[in-house]
């Protein structure tokens, strides 16, 4: 099956599905039926493509520019929500269903019996230069029911980060002897080496103040010889770095950092905001550039000051704090997005690249224009910074003129130079939370929409957009409520039987 992405600069787009098959003696292509990589069974489901394991995936050759493949796990399920997280790296893609529920454990294990309810899944593909493939399925080394392996992920072209923010660890630091948590959620982050084929374990990573429900693992970065974790309900009252780990302020949330050195990897900060807040779950999102690095407390309240007085505190209008390393980790910048009466959720998505920030804020109610504020409720926004001369300037706000109600624009964000895509997982044009992602180009210092796009197998609740990411030369896009009922990288995208089990989309760039 071939995905073409009409080009519509300016306007709306929609991914068109060619299904593709065998050439015939003609050289006209036919198509066989719906291959759905599955077990080794030899089940020949809607014609005579054979099922078969993941590691015998057959490959797909990769899109061309401006089209795109739809991407199903291999072992799709109702409710597994593959397409939750997505990153992508080099010839690399990463796929997580934190909900699936397999009792397999490891790489490559067996995907049959779904007895682990939401243990969860991740799903890495690549391509080796004559096509992609399906290189591994990948299940946390101690499978748990609720788990939720793969809530987050994060690649670079070495490594595979892997969050469960409900894993029942108790331990502490890097490879602890595995003991469980009575009350659960502290979370852990799975970490995996990547060779020229394959996946190979290579840390389990917990906090150095493990705690119950912490969930540490929430959100996960990767930069160069650094992992970044989140743990946006951890309840320190420490300020900045490295302070006193105590649990005074229920979820104010932390971040930690972590360097390679000597083939293992050493905690190197523990980051706190400089002044923690209850509830304001620092560490929701972060970015992590060379020696930057930015993290969203998208709960974070702030103080009003209407006319010069002072007034009660906005609850989760949002935060994000930036860090810099020179020698040591050190907060060098508090942002917002200006006062507000209402909850943005400022800091909920961030993306960074070189001195450009993005912001996302889905629950931001301005208005675009000469607009009815009531259409306008919790329709998004999203805020650009650059760096200049040691400071950071808000540039811009983006915010389309066509947002409705509950669109959530900035759900998610990704920025790599001169374009950024943005997620708006309730919008929808033919019904609603179908989702839709946005791409902006920056042209002569100044934002502007290129276009917009949604699946051409749209379906209210699929959520198209709920996760981005962008490399030099694809874009990932999940959409962790649409319901294929066909596995692997030749589904069928026609039938909607299994609801939210969940796709991704790869885009050529």
């Amino acid at each position: 099956m071939i995905v073409s992405l009409a080009a519509n600069c300016g306007g709306k787009n929609t991914i068109e599905y060619v299904q593709r098959g065998n050439d015939d003696a003609d050289g006209e292509e036919t198509f066989d039926g719906g291959a759905s990589i599955d077990d080794d069974s030899a089940e020949e489901p809607n014609g005579n493509v054979t099922r078969t394991a993941a590691s015998e995936t057959p490959q797909r050759e990769a899109p061309a520019t401006g089209s795109a493949i739809y991407v199903k796990a291999s072992n799709p399920d109702a409710q597994d929500s593959f397409g939750s997280s997505v990153a992508v790296a080099g010839r690399w893609l990463a796929v997580g269903a934190p909900n699936e529920s397999s009792n397999a454990t490891g790489i490559n294990g067996n995907h049959l019996d779904n007895s682990d309810d939401r243990s969860g899944a991740a799903y890495l593909f690549h391509d080796a230069g004559d096509g992609w493939y399906q290189a591994a399925y990948i299940k946390s080394p101690r499978t748990q029911t609720v788990g939720g392996f793969a809530e987050s992920v994060a690649l670079t072209t070495r490594y595979l980060a892997i969050g469960a923010p409900r894993e029942n660890g108790g331990g502490t630091g890097v490879n602890p002897e595995y003991v469980a948590d009575v009350t659960g959620a502290t979370g852990a982050v799975f970490v995996y080496s990547l060779s020229d084929d394959a996946p190979q374990f290579d840390a389990y990573v917990k906090a150095s103040n493990t705690g119950s429900l912490d969930h540490f693992g929430y959100s996960v970065a990767l930069s160069d010889e650094r992992l970044v974790v989140g743990a946006p309900r951890e309840d320190g009252s420490a300020s900045t770095v490295n302070g006193q780990d105590d649990n005074v302020i229920e979820n104010s949330g932390a971040a930690y950092v972590y360097v390679r050195e000597e083939n293992s990897w050493v905690q190197e900060a523990y980051v706190k905001a400089s002044v923690p807040e209850r509830h304001a779950e620092f560490g929701h999102a972060l970015a992590i550039e060379g020696e930057r690095l930015v993290v969203g407390a998208p709960n974070q309240s702030q103080a009003l000051v209407v006319d010069g007085e002072q007034m009660d505190a906005t609850p989760e209008v949002g935060a994000v704090y930036v860090f810099e390393r020179s020698g040591s980790w050190k907060q060098t910048a508090t942002l917002d997005a200006g006062n507000s009466r209402t909850r943005r959720g400022f800091g909920y998505s961030l993306s960074l690249d070189g001195d450009t920030l993005a912001v996302g804020a889905p629950f931001d109610s301005s208005c675009p224009g000469p607009v009815i504020v009531s259409t306008c409720v919790e329709s998004g926004a999203v805020y650009i910074y650059e760096h200049e001369a040691g400071d950071w300037r808000q540039t811009v706000q983006l915010k389309p003129s066509d947002l409705r109600t509950e669109d959530w624009f900035g759900w998610s964000v990704s920025l790599l130079g001169d374009e950024l895509v943005v997620g708006a997982l309730g919008a929808g044009v033919r019904a609603r939370y179908t989702g839709e992602i946005y791409k902006y180009l920056r042209v002569d210092g100044e934002w502007q929409l290129d276009s917009t796009t949604q699946s051409s197998n749209i379906d209210p609740g699929d959520r198209f957009g709920v996760s981005l990411a962008l490399s030099p030369t694809l874009l990932a896009v999940g959409a962790d409520g649409e319901a294929g009922a066909d596995g692997g990288l030749w589904a069928d995208p026609s039938d909607n039987g299994l609801p939210y089990s969940g796709a991704a989309y790869l885009f050529a760039r």
